[in-house]
């Protein structure tokens, strides 16, 4: 995809929007964050080259030095000015820092042992070309460990946009995320093998609906109309829709997440594999 293309500059504003974000939506990439390392600990690998794909301002890179102190870090965004920031939080380390587009992954075949990427494939519009990207980049036995929110992430909201305020945004109406069996498909057709999925539902909530909503759009979690992080008329209008819809729980605001968690191993070659035969 040129750097030119309109789905390219979509997807850096996006990553842009989004990693500026975290700084603020601190719970719920945290919380995420903190679950996916729980899978990655019933996995044993002692990986030589780390690569935190879609780094943002570099949140993981802590926990995945601890844990692989040895190897070769990489942070990897699409997004110059957020990768800067990543840098400057660990000035005394030497990282190799790298900025591309994830469907034109500037690393050698074979180069990396670990992919780790907390919520990046979201944003991703062509998931079965970024896959494919990722595992040329992988080394045989290499692991892909990520998370990515799922289609029912917001229903509440979109369903109210559905059936009360269409004219708002007719694309909105429609769920911007990747289904699970979607993912395990792309996955497959990359030539992942061991796939393993799950995912879970995570209720948030927040002081009032306008903040729901800020925190949507700084996460781009909605589509094109409600992507400002301040609210308009129209996404004022939204909020008292949903507020009559959804009725407050204790006072506060509810939204509904739903997040997959993955990992999927690069096959080994079958020229490499030892093979015994035993004499009868």
């Amino acid at each position: 995809m040129s750097a030119k293309s309109p789905k390219t500059r979509r997807m850096r504003a996006r990553f842009a929007t989004r990693s500026r974000a975290f700084g603020t939506c601190d719970y719920v990439v945290r919380r995420i964050e903190a679950a996916l390392f729980e899978h990655l600990d019933l996995v044993r690998l002692k990986p030589e080259t780390v690569l935190d794909l879609g780094c943002g301002q570099g949140r993981s890179h802590t926990a995945l030095k601890s844990r692989y102190p040895s190897a070769r870090h990489i942070l990897l965004d699409v997004t110059l000015p957020v990768l800067r920031l990543a840098k400057g939080r660990w000035p005394w380390q030497r990282l190799s820092k790298v900025c591309a587009d994830f469907d034109a992954l500037p690393l050698s075949s074979g180069s990396v042992d670990l992919v780790f990427s907390n919520l990046s494939l979201t944003a991703a519009y062509e998931l079965p070309k970024v896959l494919g990207g990722i595992c040329s980049a992988m080394q045989s036995g290499g692991l892909l460990a990520f998370s990515m929110l799922g289609t029912d992430t917001l229903f509440e909201l979109r369903e109210v946009i559905s059936t009360r305020v269409a004219r708002l945004s007719k694309r909105a109406q429609r769920s911007p995320f990747w289904d699970m069996h979607e993912v395990g498909d792309a996955l497959m057709s990359a030539r992942f093998v061991d796939v393993v999925m799950d995912c879970e539902r995570l209720t948030v909530r927040y002081k009032s609906v306008l903040d729901l909503l800020r925190e949507a759009a700084a996460l781009s979690l909605l589509g094109p109309s409600f992507h400002a992080a301040a609210p308009g008329p129209g996404t004022k209008r939204l909020a008292e829709c949903l507020t009559r819809k959804y009725p407050m729980d204790e006072g506060r605001a509810v939204a509904t997440l739903e997040v997959i968690y993955g990992h999927a191993w690069v096959a080994q070659p079958i020229s490499s594999r030892t093979v015994s035969f035993g004499l009868p």
